[in-house]
């Protein structure tokens, strides 16, 4: 497997803040002409790919003078537009796309869009973190407890899918393999898709990764790193308990390791290291555990008996609840009352 080395950022690990972004669900459900491309594309694949699109985008695209629309007005005017095209570029005849392929100029990147498609964009957006988690964190989820394992409040974003988007799950809900369209399809979001000659989607952060939470991840206490392809699938991937976290953040993004030498080389890239955890534990047993096998190295308080009081700092009355034999009673959204 290719080694992967991601963009660099801060190596300082801090758990971010909920995005206070509204969800960006297409109207019906992404149609089931917008399909993702199969295959993965190097860059310059893409490029050549991509050129009929880009054209056919600045062609078709209108501006808010042209339509008498001003600035402080409709929000949404390139959201409905975006989409639209999307799905005219879809469903066109392909002799239509063979034919803006033809006269298109190559584009220096795939995402060469035309200035005015690029236009607030980002307001429209889904919301976003490093950690994304797929399964449903609510009180009717009885493992929503695994959102905070170690200390560290995780995830801040948790996916609310489209009812009207067919999703690939074993049980129709959020695959791995889903994601990439709900956060870059559902808002036709242009700095990060762009469409082939023959009428497919593909990703433009295939050097992106995420801190994914599956189903199986809030039941075992595991997190996926999970980097995606160009055609949204799962190209590299490994899972951490979540202890590691810090040390894993610091070793890719502060010495730029790729996944595939954390893997091979670091202390705690093993299986061994990495089993799954009995989430249908108390939470102080937990963390208890975890501090006996010296597993939190890098989190704090200094010693076990501060537990109860990093608890109730985030997560309010969960441990009351929890003594009570009442922890599925608790509101999952009390754990962001204290984020800074």
């Amino acid at each position: 497997m290719t080694a992967i080395r991601p963009r660099r950022r801060s190596p300082r690990f801090r758990p971010p803040s909920p995005s206070p972004k509204t969800v960006r669900h297409w109207p019906g459900g992404i149609p089931v002409s917008v399909r993702v491309h199969p295959d993965s594309l190097s860059n310059d694949e893409m490029r050549e790919a991509v050129k009929g699109w880009l054209l056919f985008v600045s062609v078709h695209w209108v501006s808010r003078q042209a339509a008498g629309i001003s600035e402080d007005e409709d929000p949404d005017y390139e959201l409905r537009q975006r989409r639209s095209l999307v799905e005219r570029w879809a469903t066109a005849d392909q002799t239509i796309r063979d034919g803006f392929h033809e006269r298109a100029p190559l584009p220096e990147t795939p995402r060469d869009y035309c200035l005015e498609a690029r236009e607030r964009v980002t307001r429209t957006s889904q919301p976003s973190s490093v950690f994304m988690c797929l399964a449903p964190v609510d009180q009717q989820n009885p493992d929503f407890k695994g959102e905070g394992v170690g200390g560290v409040s995780l995830p801040s974003v948790v996916l609310e899918p489209n009812p009207y988007t067919v999703l690939s799950g074993a049980h129709g809900d959020f695959a791995k393999g889903d994601f990439l369209a709900w956060k870059y399809i559902e808002p036709a979001d242009f700095a990060r898709m762009s469409m082939t000659r023959w009428g497919t989607v593909i990703f433009l952060s295939q050097r992106d990764f995420y801190w994914i939470v599956d189903q199986k991840g809030l039941e075992t206490g595991i997190l996926s790193y999970v980097y995606f392809g160009v055609n949204g699938q799962v190209f590299q991937e490994r899972g951490w308990r979540a202890y590691h976290v810090p040390e894993v953040e610091c070793m890719i993004e502060g010495l730029g390791w790729p996944l595939s030498s954390l893997q091979a080389h670091y202390i705690w890239g093993t299986d061994e290291d990495n089993p799954p955890m009995n989430m249908d534990a108390p939470v102080l047993e937990i963390l208890q555990k975890a501090w006996d096998d010296g597993l939190m190295r890098r989190f704090r308080p200094e010693n076990p008996s501060q537990f109860p009081e990093k608890i109730d700092r985030w997560a309010p009355g969960y441990l009351a609840l929890e003594a009570e034999g009442r922890a599925l009673d608790y509101d999952p959204v009390k754990m962001y009352a204290n984020f800074p």
